[in-house]
């Protein structure tokens, strides 16, 4: 299998695989540019349902290559930081509001992975799909945070998966704060 597969892999799959990374970051500037503030917004809205069926990792790979051409990222570094701060907020607010102590530590657990690491997987299929309402509520969440996101337009200026301990991502290099302050 590897004798094949590796080979493959990186005579066949990576090109392709680079090629659509950058037809994916064309696109999606193109969106970005004609519809603006709601482009961000209406991303996000469906950013944690793409996160839910595992389809999210070519957009890191558009965003290395907007980090690439364009020196900073608008969009897939901050349907992210938008995803997993709604999703970390509904976990926790599930821990907060349950009686059930299992469910409590699934919950509180599911919130800091997302919180501190960036990892909204355990909050998504253990918290949100399980009760079905938290994940209206990240739905909503996603939307208002991307409204606001492309409001005061939000810029990502290292790729790393946006969390707690990665806000410096936001800072730009000239030391310019405003954009990590929002």
């Amino acid at each position: 299998t590897l004798v094949v597969m590796v080979p493959l892999t990186f005579v066949v799959c990576a090109p392709i695989m680079g090629y659509l990374a950058k037809l994916l970051a064309v696109v999606l500037l193109f969106i970005y540019q004609k519809f603006g503030v709601f482009a961000i917004a209406i991303m996000c809205i469906i950013y944690p349902w793409i996160v839910a069926c595992g389809m999210h990792a070519p957009l890191a790979v558009a965003g290395i290559q907007l980090l690439q051409t364009m020196g900073f990222d608008p969009i897939s570094r901050t349907l992210t930081l938008c995803a997993n701060m709604a999703q970390g907020s509904a976990a926790l607010a599930c821990a907060i509001k349950t009686k059930n102590k299992n469910f409590r530590t699934t919950a509180i657990s599911a919130c800091t992975t997302a919180f501190l690491a960036g990892i909204t997987e355990p909050c998504i299929y253990g918290v949100s799909f399980r009760l079905k309402k938290p994940m209206i509520a990240v739905t909503i969440g996603c939307g208002v945070a991307g409204l606001y996101a492309g409001i005061v337009g939000l810029k990502a200026f290292a790729f790393m998966t946006p969390s707690f301990l990665n806000f410096p991502m936001w800072m730009a290099s000239d030391g310019t704060m405003s954009n990590l302050i929002n």
